[in-house]
């Protein structure tokens, strides 16, 4: 049994003294606390009042707008530029973009006499409105936008400052006036120059450290501008005394350029022009060196005969039509599901209405989940053996009868391609009849397009089931199925001329890197390998990295950019992210994700998620799309060649491995990133 020790009066006074101190310490520590974040609020509240006063109080608008240039070429040289614009009480002055604010402007536009005419809209054409100099008769600036609301906020805005709307002429199209001189002169540069430094040190003096100091740049000479003068002849400028030997030169304590302190506040433009001046001389040096050893290997008409006088099987021509009859034979299996789906919803709808409310019978309709399940099961089978039958005949047909590699490479690409869109036909189709069952309307329908945009006339499944829809699907640059896609509303011709002749000029510069560099070191290659010669045989890979790399780049260029970019232009495909900037992955993981969009988005939808909803776990549903992917890459790559050796499959398995350990090493420390995911 315990026993409480008496406690005198005096000690549990001292112990509710105790207590109260011990209060009033915790709540004058947190007061303080509330303090200091009162103080750093209030400093930022200055910094921020201090950033808007240097913006000054003529600030009225500002924006991207599009910027016509006269002298531009028009064919190869896009005449319409992106340039950043800012609108004063009375002038109106563009940047190259936003962050070169700090600069002095590129072109500078009094408005005190001008006019702005708007231009007479057009089909499918942006909006345009021109600002003229109604003194000089001279056209100063002619601007478009592709959102017509804006292009109103900024007549609007010019009309704000005294600029007065100028109605189009009924005439028809007249010729532009000539185009005036909008180059700032010297004493507006230095005048601009002048303002922002003194904004740039009133901003320092407030704490803003990093906003980095620009010095005046000497503007273009003007016609008529009175000569610039010798340095001891200006005037207004204090001269520099004698240097003599007792000058301090030693003024105050400063960073190095290069330190961590100084690095973000300086330009690089300089370093960048160094790399590429080393990068030339050094690629210069490799391409004489060629030359000189191998000659002029290139011969632009190789690929030309090796695609005509190529003896190519008549087997493996006829697997092209055979395509096209297994992608007829997947529409008439939908056909046919519409059909048996439309039967079923009129039997149910007959039986709703017999049984007149009362309860359903259920093992009539266990009979017809069963039935509906039996007739699901017989479609996905019919669809596998045709998909089957579209991957796997072309390959056979490449390998039994020894195809040339540049044929059978067009083969086996364009069976994996359309396989994967008849796969994901079936399998949304599948989906769609499902939610028909159930009476839902999928994202995408007409009926449930929150979100999407770009979309006329949305079709309802089966409005979809149909040739003209299969085949636009067949040739849209995508793998991945819906019913609706998003479209573009016009086509620009001369911008398709310009991606023709890029696809023709980098292709030819692919072609003779691989005949002039990658051929001749492949073939210098065998005899080392074979003689296990391990120093000579990392010597040439060394030296196939490099010119193996900027074909890689040239193909993606091509392919993802160029190629695809030309189809969704001549389909009015609408969505043309086919890549993301996976330069900038950091990670293994995100590299793949990025590079490859319409690919990625396939195996998404087709693979990872349905392997998450089967129970498999995130991990396990990442290693079942690697497999697949792999499977498709070492059919892309040994089947052509005719070479199967599963190189290319367990290199695609290891990219699982090394994400892992890429992943763990970024737990462990998040500046250990993979730069440009090399």
């Amino acid at each position: 049994m315990f026993l409480r020790r008496p406690v005198s009066k005096n000690s549990s006074q001292e112990l509710q003294e105790q207590v109260i101190n011990e209060e009033e310490d915790s709540s004058s520590s947190d007061v303080e606390v509330l303090r200091s974040k009162i103080r750093t609020l209030q400093e930022q509240n200055n910094r921020l009042q201090a950033v808007l006063q240097a913006k000054g109080n003529d600030f009225i608008k500002c924006g991207y707008l599009f910027k016509y240039r006269p002298f531009a070429s028009g064919l190869l040289d896009n005449p319409w530029e992106m340039r950043y614009f800012v609108l004063r009480k009375n002038l109106i002055q563009y940047y190259r973009s936003e962050s070169d604010t700090m600069f002095p402007p590129r072109g500078i536009v009094k408005l005190q006499s001008c006019v702005v005419e708007i231009e007479p809209l057009k089909k499918r054409r942006y909006f345009t409105f021109s600002i003229i100099d109604d003194d000089e008769k001279a056209l100063a600036l002619r601007l478009s936008t592709g959102d017509a609301a804006e292009g109103e906020r900024w007549i609007a805005a010019l009309e704000a400052v005294g600029v007065e709307r100028q109605a189009a002429s009924d005439d028809g199209p007249r010729p532009p006036p000539p185009a005036m001189d909008i180059r700032p002169t010297e004493e507006a540069v230095e005048k601009v120059a002048k303002v922002q430094r003194t904004r740039s040190a009133d901003l320092r003096k407030r704490g803003f450290w990093k906003i980095p100091f620009f010095p005046a740049r000497e503007g273009p000479q003007q016609k008529g501008a009175a000569p610039a003068q010798a340095p001891s002849q200006q005037t207004g400028k204090p001269r520099r005394g004698p240097f003599t030997g007792g000058v301090p030169v030693h003024i105050g304590s400063k960073n190095s350029v290069l330190s961590s302190e100084e690095v973000q506040n300086q330009q690089h433009s300089g370093l960048i022009n160094l790399v590429m001046v080393i990068m030339f001389a050094t690629h210069s040096r490799l391409i004489i060196e060629n030359l000189l050893k191998y000659g002029m290997r290139s011969n632009p008409l190789y690929w030309v005969r090796a695609l005509v006088e190529s003896d190519v099987p008549w087997q493996v021509f006829a697997c092209w039509p055979a395509l096209a009859l297994f992608i007829g034979l997947a529409y008439q299996t939908e056909v046919v599901a519409v059909r048996l789906l439309s039967n079923e919803l009129r039997a149910k709808e007959a039986a709703e209405k017999k049984s007149d409310g009362d309860k359903a019978d259920d093992g009539s309709s266990g009979a017809t989940r069963r039935g509906v399940r039996w007739r699901e099961a017989a479609l996905a089978g019919a669809q596998t053996l045709t998909t089957t039958a579209m991957l796997l005949l072309p390959c056979w047909a490449v390998v039994w009868y020894e195809a040339p590699p540049l044929a059978g490479a067009l083969l086996v690409t364009a069976s994996v391609i359309y396989w994967m869109k008849m796969v994901s036909y079936a399998h949304c189709c599948n989906d769609l009849r499902t939610a028909r069952r159930s009476g839902e309307i999928r994202p995408g329908e007409r009926g449930n397009m929150e979100g999407f945009t770009a979309i006329e006339d949305p079709m309802l499944y089966p409005e979809n089931v149909t040739a003209k829809n299969l085949a636009y699907f067949c040739v849209a640059p995508t793998l991945v199925y819906q019913v609706n896609f998003p479209r573009a509303n016009r086509f620009r011709k001369r911008w398709v001329l310009r991606r023709l002749v890029e696809l023709v000029a980098w292709f030819s510069v692919g072609a003779f890197l691989v005949e002039q560099y990658i051929l001749p070191s492949c073939i210098n290659s065998l005899h080392p390998l074979n003689s296990m010669d391990l120093g000579h045989s990392l010597e040439r890979v060394l030296k196939l990295s490099l010119p193996s790399l900027y074909v890689w780049l040239i193909g993606f260029y091509i392919l993802f950019h160029l190629w695809l970019n030309i189809l969704a232009e001549f389909t009015y495909f609408g969505d043309r992210e086919f890549y993301k900037d996976w330069w900038n992955a950091t990670t293994v993981d995100e590299y793949w994700r990025k590079w490859n969009q319409p690919v990625h988005k396939w195996l998404m939808r087709t693979v990872y998620f349905p392997a998450m909803r089967m129970g498999l776990s995130q991990y396990g549903s990442v290693l079942a799309t690697f497999f697949v992917s792999a499977v498709f890459h070492e059919l892309l790559i040994g089947v052509p060649l005719q070479m199967m050796r599963s190189w290319a499959f367990f290199g695609m398995m290891g990219q699982v491995r090394c994400m892992k350990r890429n992943n763990r090493l970024s737990c462990w420390d998040p500046k250990c990133q993979v730069i440009g995911c090399a």
